[in-house]
């Protein structure tokens, strides 16, 4: 997750932040566009592919069951 990269307790060089920015605004441009807002957008809920690909996870409380959701751009 981005928790992870701060806790290095050292700048983020922007060439490595910068990609997982845009994923991040991304996601929540298709959540906005589906009419879903997040509340919960936090380091923690960033997790980063091997590859270095942001996804952002929403947890979504529907019918009393409680689902990780991966939101894939």
């Amino acid at each position: 997750s981005l928790i992870a990269l701060a806790e290095l307790n050292r700048p983020v060089p922007e060439e490595i932040i910068k990609p997982i920015l845009v994923d991040v605004l991304r996601a929540i441009e298709y959540l906005h566009q589906n009419l879903v807002v997040h509340r919960d957008i936090k380091g923690g809920n960033i997790l980063l592919t091997e590859n270095g690909e942001a996804k952002l996870s929403i947890a979504v409380l529907s019918f009393h069951v409680l689902l990780m959701v991966l939101i894939f751009v």
